[in-house]
């Protein structure tokens, strides 16, 4: 394999991947709007980054004075492994087989391991974007706290580079042999919806299986707790690389710190030989199998008799549905990930703690749940809520998902500003469902009261409908209507940048509002206050848009 081939496909590839349009230089405008973005995505990972810090602070604090803070560098690496795998899912399998460049790349004389390894690097270096946000602060926070010494914060940096590169090369392996399968399919778009629904069900088969721990008597649990590193055994044994990883960066010893370094770079550096030696053949065959395998749509005739006389924004609603449900790309970037992450990390956490939970525990649990009706739970649910939302992209990609076909809004009798309600619907619906799972899960743990949830769910769709219509101003504002891709829309589109800036904005406002209306100490009045306070900014935003329509719809042509 050649190296330079496959540093020069890498940064092919990155460049392909990352190309979001080239501004005109010497407009002062582009320039302007340029810094501007530059500025709010500055500000976006400054707020996340601070979030996890004193989120971060907050545990290591506690489990200091248990003398247990090894178990935060457990659950932090556990967590930054089910991201990557969570994250790969959606991405290892369109970057592999998907992407345009692959049939004018295919002909040319690269060797299959070469190929494969400049696409590995391109979806580890786009993890590694998202694993240094989740990282970085808490570990440097993590190593002041307990006194750790210049060492650590070396060994932080280079264990942050290693330690993704194993669960994205299984996410990747596991790819490559269910695509290996697609020459025996005409119809490549449902194989590709087919191919990642079935690699999430063998992902939560496999979490629900290694996250059940045996089950464990109170004195056993306690006995646990007070090892030094006992609830991190328990965690570690699932992830091969996970305990050196603690253990070159919980020991003062150099000589053990190196150890542990050396066997995480050994099994990494196995596990990625024996990945091109065996996926080169695997992934020729699925690369070529995918080409070769149809993708043909057969046209139905359409007859009298099939059009049907609707409600308007029934029928509009509709078709964005359709777009969405039958585009398997938009359909796996823009809805699975909202709905699936809630439900992944409920059927985790259930299958981890479930068989470990005692009669006096649901007593102690039964306590807490009486206390629950305050309005600090009703804005911590509802950030729980925004967190998970943040992942939806229907909304954002409202406008350029239409890609050149956008201009049907404008030649169609209908007021742009009913359209800008249609498009922006199935965002809120979508985050409904969300919002639903959870507070059903909810409801089905605490038993909580249904009105309380209800009010609740009344509130995120408020919220949703903010956030939503915010969304959708910035697609209009910024469309990507020309795109050789559907990949390209959500991955190569900055503009979901802005969601994850309105839904942090919208989670400190809660936390503000936490604090603020429990000074009241009246739950009914604190929640009517939310509501009248959520629907005068709704009001705003759809009295802004109802009165610049036209200049909002000016950009797509």
């Amino acid at each position: 394999m050649n190296l330079k081939k496959v540093i020069l496909l890498t940064k092919v590839f990155l460049k392909n991947s990352f190309s979001f349009g080239e501004s005109n230089k010497a407009d002062e405008k582009a320039k302007r709007r340029r810094n501007g973005n530059l500025i709010l995505y500055a500000f976006s990972f400054i707020y996340l980054a601070a979030i996890m810090g004193v989120f971060s602070y907050n545990i290591i604090s506690g489990l200091i004075t248990i003398n247990q803070p090894q178990i935060f560098l457990g659950l932090i690496f556990s967590a930054i492994a089910f991201f990557v795998i969570f994250q790969s899912i959606f991405t290892t399998m369109n970057v592999f087989y998907f992407s345009k460049d692959i049939e004018f790349i295919l002909p040319l004389p690269i060797k299959p391991g070469e190929l494969l390894a400049a696409k590995f690097f391109v979806i580890l270096i786009t993890e590694y974007i998202v694993e240094f946000i989740m990282g970085v602060l808490p570990l440097m926070i993590y190593g002041i706290l307990t006194g750790a010494g210049p060492l650590y914060f070396i060994v932080v940096i280079i264990l942050l580079f290693l330690f993704p590169i194993l669960p994205l090369l299984l996410t990747s392996f596991l790819v490559m042999i269910i695509m290996s399968f697609a020459k025996i399919t005409k119809d490549r778009d449902k194989f590709q919806l087919f191919a990642t629904i079935l690699m999430i069900v063998i992902i939560m088969g496999v979490s629900m299986f290694s996250s059940s721990m045996p089950q464990m008597t109170e004195e056993e649990m306690t006995q646990k707790l007070v090892q030094a590193n006992g609830l991190v055994d328990l965690i570690g044994k699932y992830f091969i690389t996970l305990p050196p990883t603690i253990q070159a960066l919980s020991t003062s010893d150099i000589g053990s710190m190196l150890l542990a370094l050396g066997e995480i770079l050994v099994i990494t550096a196995i596990a990625f030989t024996l990945f091109i030696l065996v996926g080169q053949k695997l992934y020729l065959r699925g690369a070529i199998g995918n080409l070769a395998g149809g993708g043909k749509t057969r046209n139905k005739k359409i007859g009298e008799g099939d059009y049907r006389k609707n409600k308007l924004f029934k029928s509009y609603i509709q078709k964005e549905f359709k777009i969405l449900i039958r585009n398997p790309i938009f359909f796996m970037q823009c809805i699975m990930p909202a709905i699936l992450m809630p439900v992944l990390i409920i059927v985790i956490s259930i299958a981890g703690i479930g068989n470990n939970i005692s009669q006096e525990d649901m007593a102690e649990f039964s306590v807490i749940v009486s206390q629950l009706y305050q309005i600090g739970t009703v804005c911590l649910l509802l950030g729980i809520m925004q967190f998970f939302n943040m992942m939806s992209f229907t909304a954002i990609t409202g406008v350029s998902r239409d890609g050149l076909n956008a201009t049907f809004m404008k030649y169609i009798p209908v007021p742009y500003y009913k359209q800008f309600i249609y498009k922006m619907m199935p965002n809120v619906i979508m985050n409904s469902i969300t919002n639903l799972i959870i507070l059903g899960i909810c409801w089905y743990v605490t038993k909580a009261n249904l009105l309380f949830l209800l009010a609740i769910f009344a509130l995120s769709i408020l919220i949703s409908m903010i956030i939503s219509s915010l969304s959708l101003i910035v697609d209009l504002r910024k469309p990507k209507l020309q795109w050789d891709s559907e990949y390209a829309v959500v991955k190569q589109n900055m503009n979901f940048v802005y969601v994850m800036f309105y839904s942090l904005v919208a989670m400190g406002i809660l936390f503000v509002m936490a604090i603020g209306l429990n000074l009241l100490n009246n739950l009914i009045l604190s929640i009517i206050i939310m509501v009248a306070i959520l629907g005068i900014i709704l009001y705003v935003i759809f009295q802004y848009v109802h009165n610049h329509q036209e200049k909002l719809f000016e950009k797509i042509y």
